[in-house]
C-alpha cells in the first residue's frame, strides 16, 4: 500500500499533478494521496501513515519535503520512495533521473536498501547534506574521537550520500573542509593519516577531504548549520550517522556498501 504526500504547490498546474497520479496508476502503484497543510503538517502525515501500516510511503515535492519525510521514517519498518519536483541536483542523482518520470519507474522495482542518515545531536536528521553556514573565512575547530583539529574554514560540507558515487560507504560522513590558506590545509591532512579513514587534500585549492562516523564541530561564535537553506542546528555540535536505518528505495544501479 502506497501513501503518497504530494506538495502540489511544486506541480506546474493542477493537470502536471493529475498527470502524476495517473502515470502511478499505469504503473500499478497507485495509493492514497495526501497534501501537507497547516492543519496537518508533513510530519503528521508520516505519523498517520506508520500507525495505519502503510508499507510505503512516498514524497513528491522539493528537498524540504523528501528530507522532512525521511527523517520521519528512521527506525520504522516502513519503506521511503520519493518524486522529485523542482528539487536539487543531489535529489535527482539519487533517484538517477532529472524527470518525475525515472523516479516513479523506481518505486515499480521497489529496490529497498538500508541507509543510515546523518544525525545531528537535537535529534535533526539530513537524507543527502549539511553546510555550515560561513559568510567570510572563521577559525573552527573539528574533533574525531578524540583527534583535533583547527583550521580557518571558508567552507565545510558534511555529506550523509553523495549520490554521483555507486558505492556509498553508509556507515560514514564525507567532510569536505576549504580552509583559507594553504598551511592550514596542510596539518588537517597529516593529522587524520592518523584515523581509521584516509584524507586526500588539494594543496592548491586549500581543500580536505576525509571520511568519519562522527564528528564533533566548534567555533568561536554560534554558527549554524543549514539544510536547504533553512536552519537547523548552531555550533558547537555533534554530527554522527544515525544509529537507525531508513529503508530507501533506490535506482537498480545504485549500492550502498556498510563495510566498516
Amino acid at each position: 500500500m502506497y501513501y503518497y504526500i504530494f506538495d502540489i504547490r511544486q506541480c506546474k498546474n493542477k493537470a502536471h499533478s493529475e498527470r502524476i497520479k495517473d502515470y502511478l496508476a499505469e504503473l500499478g502503484i497507485s495509493g492514497e494521496y495526501v497534501f501537507p497543510s497547516q492543519v496537518r503538517t508533513s510530519k503528521e502525515l508520516v505519523r498517520d501513515a506508520i500507525q495505519r501500516n502503510f508499507s510505503t510511503v512516498v514524497a513528491i515535492g522539493n528537498d524540504a519535503l523528501i528530507n522532512t519525510v525521511a527523517s520521519e521514517l528512521v527506525g520504522a519498518k516502513t519503506a521511503f520512495g520519493m518524486i522529485p519536483l523542482n528539487a536539487s541536483t543531489e535529489i535527482n542523482n539519487l533517484v538517477n533521473g532529472s524527470d518525475w518520470h525515472s523516479a516513479a519507474k523506481n518505486l515499480r522495482f521497489r529496490k529497498i536498501d538500508e541507509v543510515r542518515l546523518g544525525r545531528f545531536e537535537n535529534g535533526q536528521h539530513f537524507l543527502i547534506s549539511t553546510e555550515l553556514k560561513i559568510t567570510h573565512p572563521v577559525n573552527i575547530t573539528l574533533e574525531f574521537d578524540g583527534f583535533i583539529a583547527q583550521a580557518r574554514a571558508k567552507k565545510l560540507l558534511i555529506r550523509n550520500i553523495n549520490p554521483t558515487a555507486k558505492d556509498n560507504r553508509n556507515n560514514l560522513l564525507d567532510i569536505l573542509l576549504i580552509s583559507e590558506s594553504e598551511r592550514e590545509a596542510r596539518p588537517i591532512s597529516r593529522l587524520l593519516k592518523y584515523l581509521e579513514i584516509s584524507a586526500q587534500s588539494n594543496d592548491v585549492l586549500n581543500t580536505s577531504r576525509f571520511k568519519a562516523p562522527r564528528l564533533r564541530v566548534f567555533s568561536h561564535k554560534n554558527l549554524n548549520f543549514i539544510i536547504n537553506k533553512e536552519d537547523v542546528a548552531t555550533t558547537p555540535q555533534l554530527i554522527e550517522s544515525s544509529p537507525e536505518i531508513l529503508r530507501l528505495i533506490v535506482h537498480r544501479d545504485t549500492r550502498f556498501d556498510r563495510k566498516s
